[in-house]
């Protein structure tokens, strides 16, 4: 789609990168989080690292709830952890409480070193 973020998907060693650039809108997060899916089921990858630190503009609160949600529904008992490394104007640590509320495994970090030693962990059983 013309109007959807850059997006490049690129398997590392434990875990698939998601490199995304663009406007920030509300439309094109939730394409985004459906085609971060697709990726990480079509590699077979059970941790997957965001990377929208090229990502720009603001989003209201509002939607940052819904996209919680979303990720959640989305997420949500699949096993795939999903860890978000931002701006500090980017993804919301609110939006993580929201999709963790709701079972997912997600976390927002302004830091990559801080996103891959979340993500990289052992899982708790």
């Amino acid at each position: 789609m013309a109007d959807d973020y850059d997006i490049e998907a690129r398997q590392e060693a434990d875990y698939l990168r998601v490199t995304v650039s663009g406007e920030r809108s509300f439309q094109r997060t939730e394409r985004l989080l459906n085609a971060i899916l697709t990726e990480a089921r079509a590699h077979g990858a059970r941790r997957v690292l965001l990377d929208s630190t090229r990502v720009t503009g603001p989003l209201a609160l509002t939607y940052r709830y819904t996209l919680g949600e979303q990720v959640a529904q989305l997420f949500a008992g699949t096993g795939i952890r999903l860890a978000v490394s931002t701006s500090s104007n980017g993804a919301s640590p609110f939006t993580a409480t929201v999709a963790r509320g709701r079972g997912a495994a997600y976390a927002v970090f302004y830091s990559e070193a801080e996103a891959l030693a979340w993500l990289l962990k052992p899982s708790e059983s």
